[in-house]
């Protein structure tokens, strides 16, 4: 059932449709519902995926026999007490949302070449309320979908269907109402295709898709939310909740989606915000909102990073660039003093990367949100904690107690990259690091892919000249654009001090290969400023580029970290930073550590593309 939750004004009838496709559509690994989806701006009541009918759309109407008083083809006269009142006819509308359903599966077949997924697409009208004797008296019943409608009958406890709790009775109905002669068979990767098609709101395809239009781009990304993510992104139950989930599950993608949803809601969950730390991550929120075509700014969807947002609470700017806890900390017990005079400014807030948030930060943003409704929804992930402000929900006015949605799937990285997060992670613990070739989560990465490379080489400069090269022959033999690569650094200078300013050496090694690159973390402006499909090699901090990820990542400075993968801030940097490659990952080192030898030693029977 997708979402798993009715939303809270459901009719009593779409109640009863929905706990019994629930129960009875089984076994459960061969059907799915979406309830509510998102058609080309139409919403039918339901639409089942069935091995024996296809896709059969569902239109759920609460009449009772004697309301209907007169029918024709296009609309229905229903007696309401004392008035007549026309609907649309139910069949009508079904037939309407299955051609709708129709143009998009041909639409997706036309967009892949004829790849996409090829299933029968029926409907069928559901009357809870009326039973089937009652119905066939009706005059006008043929008109109403006789041969394709469910009644009372098929809901009732003592039915048939209800009788046969494994679904058999089920599956007979379906086939002898709506089915067709061969058997619907789906592998998963159409099932997957089908559900970013009926649930636009979570089929995501990234900024950078424009800038991939102008290469003969060898693999499409497209990130499907899984099951678990849809249900968590469909929910627009107010109060407080929370969003857990390892690196590349999905939470950004999550909160867009729900900050669209909550938009489309209405005037009741506005003013909405959408708020993170990170100020390179705003202008990616900023353009995947964007891409979903949902206003930006007061009137629809504000981002902001958080000292921003102070800013415009004090109304008084702030020097951005002084690295300076003191100060900030003073700026956020300032802007929760004010709020408190001043009193809450949002309906619906949405944090993303909310674990860099320390308490008093929390504070602010629970004093912004109006308690009635309000929406309060907040994505962590404990172990890209690299700030270590040791927040707790409850003093930060935060009540999410027993409202945490977990996000176990990964979906961005490959398998290789996939393991090593994991290894990092569990470094400090070699008992439970997973043997060669297993995974914490099998059978949930799409994509094989190289394993991670440790390049040794002299010098800082030799590091910086290896990695340039390697992104300018990914960039050449494998067509990727040059958004899609990135160089990530530790450290702004070298070993003690060092004059040399390594962002520099990655911009002067990145521009004696003819290829194009800015410095994202210079300054605050360059953070603020930076445009994910901008066609030029990103040159950042590992802190720059959380919540960022990017096809080629070259990893420099892990030679230059004090400590190993058993202290908590370094096994965190680590973690975080490998896990912003999606495909293609190359560490360099001119200098051999404890952590580079942990590196070295987690890389070694990683799985790696198949011949």
């Amino acid at each position: 059932m997708i979402p798993d939750k009715l939303a809270a004004g459901a009719t009593k009838g779409e109640r009863a449709v929905f706990r019994f496709l629930k129960r009875y559509a089984r076994p459960d690994d061969e059907h799915l519902v979406w309830c509510q989806p998102l058609v080309r701006r139409r919403e039918p009541d339901f639409v089942l995926l069935s091995p024996d009918a296809g896709l059969l759309v569902i239109e759920v109407k609460d009449w009772a026999a004697g309301q209907i008083a007169a029918a024709n083809a296009h609309t229905v006269t229903l007696r309401i007490g004392s008035r007549r009142e026309e609907r649309e006819n139910p069949v009508r509308q079904a037939k309407e949302y299955a051609h709708r359903i129709r143009d998009l599966l041909r639409a997706e077949r036309d967009r892949t070449g004829g790849s996409g997924p090829e299933v029968p697409v029926g409907w069928a009208v559901a009357y809870p309320h009326i039973r089937r004797s009652e119905f066939r008296r009706l005059k006008v019943s043929e008109l109403l979908g006789a041969g394709r409608a469910f009644f009372w009958d098929d809901f009732h406890e003592g039915g048939g269907i209800a009788r046969d709790p494994s679904g058999a009775a089920f599956r007979r109905v379906m086939r002898e109402r709506f089915g067709y002669r061969k058997k619907v068979r789906l592998g998963s990767a159409d099932r997957e295709r089908l559900r970013g098609l009926l649930f636009p709101e979570v089929r995501v395809e990234t900024p950078r898709e424009a800038a991939r239009q102008r290469y003969e781009y060898r693999r499409e990304i497209l990130a499907h939310l899984d099951h678990n993510q849809e249900s968590v992104a469909r929910t627009l139950q107010a109060g407080h909740k929370l969003i857990s989930g390892p690196a590349g599950s999905g939470k950004t993608l999550v909160l867009v989606a729900r900050a669209a949803l909550l938009y489309r809601a209405g005037r009741s969950m506005r003013p909405i915000l959408l708020l993170c730390y990170n100020a390179s991550l705003a202008g990616y929120l900023e353009r995947l909102l964007a891409a979903k075509k949902v206003p930006l700014g007061p009137r629809g969807v504000e981002v902001l990073p958080f000292f921003e947002l102070c800013e415009r609470i004090l109304g008084e700017r702030i020097d951005h660039d002084r690295h300076d806890e003191d100060l900030f900390e003073e700026v956020t017990r300032k802007a929760a003093r004010k709020l408190e005079m001043e009193g809450p400014r949002y309906r619906s807030v949405l944090v993303d990367e909310g674990q860099d948030f320390s308490s008093s930060m929390l504070a602010v943003v629970s004093r912004l949100l109006h308690p009635d409704p309000g929406e309060l929804t907040i994505a962590v992930d404990p172990a890209q904690d690299l700030y270590r402000r040791h927040s707790t929900w409850k003093s930060a006015g935060v009540q999410a107690r027993g409202r945490v949605h977990r996000l176990r799937g990964v979906y961005r990285n490959t398998r290789a990259i996939a393991e090593l997060g994991e290894r990092i992670l569990r470094a400090a613990v070699p008992a439970a690091r997973p043997e060669p070739r297993q995974l914490a989560f099998p059978g949930i990465f799409a994509d094989e892919g190289p394993a991670p490379v440790a390049i040794e080489c002299g010098s800082p400069e030799e590091v910086a000249a290896e990695l340039a090269q390697r992104i300018a022959t990914a960039v050449e033999s494998e067509g990727y654009p040059l958004c899609e690569a990135a160089l990530l650094y530790t450290h702004r200078r070298g070993p003690g001090g060092a004059p040399e300013c390594y962002p520099e050496l990655l911009l002067r090694a990145v521009g004696r290969r003819g290829l194009l690159a800015h410095w994202v973390s210079e300054s605050y402006r360059t953070k603020r400023c930076y445009d994910i499909t901008t066609e030029r090699v990103t040159v950042s901090t590992v802190h720059s580029a959380k919540g960022l990820d990017y096809e080629c990542v070259g990893l420099v400075g892990l030679d230059l970290l004090e400590g190993d993968l058993t202290d908590p801030p370094v096994r965190n940097l680590v973690h975080t930073a490998v896990t912003r490659a999606r495909r293609h990952l190359w560490i360099g080192y001119f200098r051999r550590t404890p952590l580079i030898e942990q590196v070295l030693e987690l890389l070694r029977d990683l799985p790696s593309a198949r011949a």
